[in-house]
Formats: structure tokens, sequence, C-alpha cells
């Protein structure tokens, strides 16, 4: 990696942290079907800019730029926000196109993609919205769920589905030089997805989704990104208390 990883002990903004997750994996699929726009929602829940500070990068690397932002140069990327609420996430970031060196995923397919994690109980439990930019552009909803199973070596890539929308929209072109912002808020098991403030997808994640528990992270494969991710710190989720003070080798492979 040419990026050094970034992971600073003070506390800079939000509650203090209590420890990373386990590192997440891939997932198989295909973005879902467009279907008829999303039906406007309740208000939007209040988020706050989560520090580079207050990360906790468990594979890949990140450099803070001057704009307050974290750059991501190589080919993943996986991290967590300890203390947020595991409800609700937003991604702002630059895309500066593909990244110079290209590793595939677990199952031996190259995407390149951003994502958010919801309720990431741990490297084998979450909730993932991405937006995909290739094979397959679009907005993709999966669940990664493995009962009695935390780490990625226990579970690799099994437990993947792929939710439906109940309703969905086109999600604006990522071009190099471009600016965006990928939001999702769960209420309950029901989840809704903007793409640069434009309702995207909308859907219920199914009662297996009630049973997380854990904070919003985000991840990225095979993109060149400066970012900055927002949290709803109002409820603090306690599930990473078990790993407090070894983010760095909470991670186990990919």
């Amino acid at each position: 990696m040419k990026a050094a990883l970034i992971l600073f002990p003070a506390m800079l903004g939000l509650a203090s942290w209590p420890g990373p997750v386990e590192r997440c994996d891939d997932e198989p699929g295909t973005a879902p079907a467009e279907r008829d726009p999303p039906a406007p929602r309740r208000a939007p829940v209040s988020v706050r800019a989560v520090h580079a500070g207050e990360l906790c990068v468990t594979s890949g690397g990140l450099e803070r730029t001057t704009r307050g932002r974290v750059r991501v140069d190589g080919p993943k990327m996986r991290g967590v926000a300890p203390a947020s609420s595991g409800d609700v996430g937003e991604l702002r970031f630059l895309y500066r196109g593909a990244t110079k060196q290209v590793a595939p995923l677990a199952s031996g397919q190259v995407r390149r993609q951003v994502a958010l994690k919801l309720r990431a109980q741990d490297g084998c439990n979450l909730v993932y919205v991405t937006w995909r930019i290739e094979p397959k552009p679009g907005i993709e909803v999966l669940i990664k769920r493995n009962q009695g199973r935390r780490m990625h070596s226990e579970c690799g890539t099994r437990g993947y589905r792929k939710v439906s929308p109940r309703r969905a929209a086109t999600a604006p072109a990522l071009r190099p030089g471009s600016e965006h912002t990928l939001r999702a808020e769960i209420k309950g098991q029901d989840l809704a997805v903007w793409a640069d403030g434009v309702a995207v997808w909308e859907g219920d994640l199914g009662p297996e989704a009630r049973a997380l528990s854990g904070p919003v992270g985000m991840r990225s494969d095979n993109v060149a990104l400066e970012l900055e991710l927002f949290a709803d710190p109002a409820k603090r989720t306690s599930s990473l208390a078990h790993v407090a003070g070894r983010c760095s080798s909470a991670g186990d492979g990919d």
C-alpha cells in the first residue's frame, strides 16, 4: 500500500471509541433492477462528521487531506466509526477514478465500488449499501448474516443475500473529478438510500436486520477517493467493546 495507515488515538468530535470491528469481505450478486422512484420519506436524521482519529481502519490505509477529508489510493479499504449509531450513515466523496493497483474480491471478481456499512456487528454480520461503478453501475443492498461467526476466517464470502428494492431509481454516473454523496437510513427493518440527495432505493431488509447491532462504516474496492464519513452519534453501539484498543489487529485477512 502506498498510503499510510491512519490510526489516531485521539478522539476528536464524537464520544470516545471503544475499538474496531473484524474485517468484512466481498459479496456476490448483481445490481438490482431499477423501478419506480421511491416515495417521499420522513425528515432525515441529523449527522456529524467522523474525524480521521475516530475511524478504526481494519484494512487498507488512509491519508489526511488539506480539506479535512481522508484519501484512499489503495485497491481495498475497510473501516468503521465504532461510537456511532449503526442506523444512519453518509459518505461525501470526490471520486478520482480507478486505482493504479487492482485487487479482485475474495470471489475472484473485479469490481469498482464504494459502500456504506450499517449495523456492522462484525465482519460476518452487517448491511452493505454499495454504489457500484463497474462492471454494472448502480445501487445495490446486501445483508451478510452468519450466526455464530464473527471473523472472515470463519465466514469467508458466505451468508450474503441481495435485497430487492420496493422502489428504485437510477443513481448518477460517477466520473473522475466529480463530487457525490451516498446516504442511507434504517428504521426497524426498512431502509432508504439517497445518492446526491435523490432517493434511489427503498425496501424492506427483512427480520434478520433487526437482530444486527453495530456501528456505521465504509469500504472501497479499486477506486481512488477523497472522502468524509458522517454518522449519528446519538445512539452509541457497544458491540465493539471486546476489542477496544486493538483496531489495527482486528481483521484477519481479505
